[in-house]
């Protein structure tokens, strides 16, 4: 049991002892730096950071500015270059301060992080137009491929551009006014000779009537469905691809006071 305690001593002692020789060789490298021994500040350095697996950002923000600032003095921009994309890579907003950097330093690391900060905008502005033209691409492809259906039936090209409520209420719709004013119209035709071949004068105001209700009725049914086939068209095919959004929208509008339901129509150009 005793040798538990004595573990937990030996790791505390090794953590300490690590700590404090970091901490020692920090100090050391601003004694360096201070010193202007910019030579060993690159070489310790380096080594603080290659043998330190994790270090705070803070910490590793200073060491890589001072090794920055080292290279600079010594002519190595290059060198330089490399230590302060490392602090922007931490830090992006990191500045300088003018009480620890010359203004010749300090003006070299804004130019790098002008440089660092545009082409990361520009990176993204990249990949965002990329994934925008991908997506206008598959809108289009999909808009194309319903445009014949579209014609063809009211509201079947919408199932093409992911709009199913409303395809599906212009194909009821469409449906609704069709198939009776189909059957009206057979109808019609056939109650209109009935009518031209009564002889009996009793039964000719009858059949007439007859003739003009299904007359009406087929009239109004397939000016209806034109309406329908007229408006799917027109919401398909004026709309902006880009948006994806249509010309004319259609919401249900309640009326509590009348207790009615209608639809309202807007129209965007």
């Amino acid at each position: 049991m005793k040798t538990i305690p004595a573990i937990f001593l030996i790791l505390f002692a090794f953590s300490s002892g690590y700590c404090q020789s970091r901490d020692d060789q920090i100090d050391q490298l601003e004694r360096l730096y201070k010193a202007f021994e910019y030579e060993q500040v690159i070489d310790l350095s380096s080594r603080i950071i290659a043998e330190s697996d994790s270090l705070p950002e803070q910490m590793l923000v200073e060491i890589y500015r001072m090794q920055g600032a080292s290279y600079y003095s010594i002519d190595k921009q290059e060198n330089a270059r490399n230590s302060f994309v490392k602090i922007l890579d931490i830090n992006a907003d990191f500045e300088l301060s003018s009480r620890d950097n010359s203004p010749k330093i300090i003006a070299f690391f804004n130019n790098i992080k002008l440089d660092y900060i545009s082409k990361n905008i520009t990176t993204e502005d990249t990949a965002e137009k990329g994934a925008e033209v991908s997506i206008l691409q598959e809108r289009f492809s999909k808009y194309k491929a319903g445009m014949l259906r579209s014609i063809i039936w009211p509201g079947w090209g919408h199932y093409q551009i992911d709009e199913n409520a409303k395809a599906r209420l212009l194909n009821l719709a469409g449906i609704a006014t069709l198939a009776p004013g189909i059957y009206y119209a057979f109808r019609t035709e056939s109650l209109e000779k009935d009518y031209l071949n009564e002889t009996d004068q009793s039964k000719i105001s009858k059949r007439y009537n007859d003739y003009n209700d299904a007359y009406h009725y087929r009239n109004y049914l397939l000016s209806a469905f034109a309406v329908i086939w007229l408006y799917s068209q027109y919401d398909y095919f004026f709309r902006d691809i880009n948006s994806g959004q249509p010309a004319v929208l259609i919401s249900p509008q309640a009326d509590p006071t009348k207790k009615s339901i209608g639809l309202n129509f807007s129209l965007s150009f």
